[in-house]
């Protein structure tokens, strides 16, 4: 989202679009500008892609702050990504009120490039949390048929012998991972 949100506004800037719509929060006084031309398409659509990555990280946030709150590697960039799209707005305010001046309209690059970066960081350690730990052969080995691990996060994970996952779980999906290891001896020890 973030990055469909940066193509638009480098296409906005490539095409000269950036003052298509002269005037914000309203577009020519409107909620929705007549769009008859490409500029002005271009330029309400990153206005567009604007609302639609603020109400993402607002979900984003709420779901952390509900969540994950405790896990501080996802709950500070997910603070710095909401404050950084809170800027970036301001910025791109800025950069209309100001007709494209250099300084907020640098700034709104820069910030937006900071948006992706954040955003990224918080992908990558929400795959940490949610992601099965690989298997090692020979750790909690089922009658050749797979192993079981139980994530720090508290998720279960039944690994078959490719290390493919067959089937993962929290405290509420125990039933199924059992009816998946039915069957199923522990060797002795």
């Amino acid at each position: 989202m973030v990055y469909l949100q940066l193509v638009l506004g480098a296409l906005m800037r490539h095409m000269g679009a950036g003052l298509a719509i002269p005037d914000f929060p309203l577009a020519f006084g409107r909620l929705v500008p007549p769009l008859e031309t490409s500029a002005v398409v271009v330029h309400f659509l990153h206005r567009l892609g604007a609302l639609a990555v603020t109400l993402c990280v607002g979900w984003l946030m709420a779901r952390i702050l509900r969540q994950y709150r405790a896990k501080k590697r996802l709950l500070r960039p997910a603070l710095l990504l909401a404050g950084l799209v809170l800027l970036q707005l301001t910025l791109g305010a800025l950069t209309i009120w100001t007709r494209r001046a250099v300084l907020p309209m640098t700034a709104h690059v820069a910030v937006g490039a900071a948006v992706l970066a954040t955003s990224v960081v918080i992908a990558l350690r929400a795959v940490r949390l949610t992601a099965a730990p690989a298997a090692v052969p020979g750790q909690g080995f089922l009658s050749g048929r797979g192993s079981v691990h139980l994530t720090p996060y508290g998720r279960t994970v039944l690994v078959d012998r490719r290390y493919d996952v067959i089937t993962t779980g929290t405290a509420q999906d125990n039933k199924r991972i059992h009816r998946a290891l039915r069957g199923c001896r522990l060797p002795s020890a």
